[in-house]
């Protein structure tokens, strides 16, 4: 299975001028659908941020790569859901959420095994550049979901992404490209109380 992780990090989007201001910029991922090998995902941005983007990453046999376009209106989607679905959109399924993980068909997700060194290491070298952090550190420097019974490979890091000690909020498996979607909730949140969601995507 390969594996493409794609976790946003709302408080690496804009510079943090003074860390003692309250912002409250909360995320909200959409997701639209998986058309040709590109998922278009859906991000509003609330508090003083309010601004939403759209997503598209885009995976091929030699890289993979995103685009992302910010809206002229906050939350202004109904164009894309009334539109759409004239794409051939690629049929999902929804895992089904247990205590101890999601299943799907024959396989598990369950959260990352916590790393409290990996998380004191993070705020000791870059304090919240998690550009710099995941530049320096590589795949040394995250922690990816359980996913029991199935082999996975990485395709793609979004550069932006915290993914240490996060906790996996929902899941999509596409049984024809073998992907699996991982949107997640991150309880830390940056400096002016911003929150730290995000999603990933799997493929198998």
């Amino acid at each position: 299975m390969k594996t493409l992780l794609f976790f946003c990090l709302t408080a690496c989007l804009w510079p943090i001028h003074n860390v003692f201001a309250t912002t409250n910029c909360i995320q909200e991922f959409i997701f639209f659908g998986l058309v040709d090998d590109v998922f278009w995902i859906g991000e509003n941005i609330s508090g003083e941020c309010t601004i939403s983007y759209l997503h598209q990453v885009h995976i091929n046999d030699s890289s993979t790569e995103m685009i992302s376009s910010s809206l002229k209106e906050y939350n202004d989607w109904t164009w894309l859901k009334n539109g759409i679905g004239r794409l051939n959109l690629e049929k999902f399924i929804r895992a089904k959420k247990l205590t101890a993980g999601w299943q799907i068909e024959d396989f598990t997700i369950k959260n990352p095994v916590a790393s409290q060194r990996l998380l004191d290491s993070f705020f000791m070298d870059t304090y919240w550049n998690i550009v710099e952090w995941n530049e320096k550190k590589g795949i040394k420097g995250i922690v990816l979901p359980q996913i029991m019974n199935k082999k996975t490979q990485l395709l793609y890091l979004y550069p932006r992404g915290l993914y240490i000690n996060y906790e996996i909020k929902n899941v999509y498996y596409f049984p024809d490209s073998k992907y699996l979607l991982i949107f997640t909730h991150q309880p830390i949140t940056a400096p002016g109380a911003d929150s730290c969601h995000g999603f990933g995507d799997v493929n198998g």
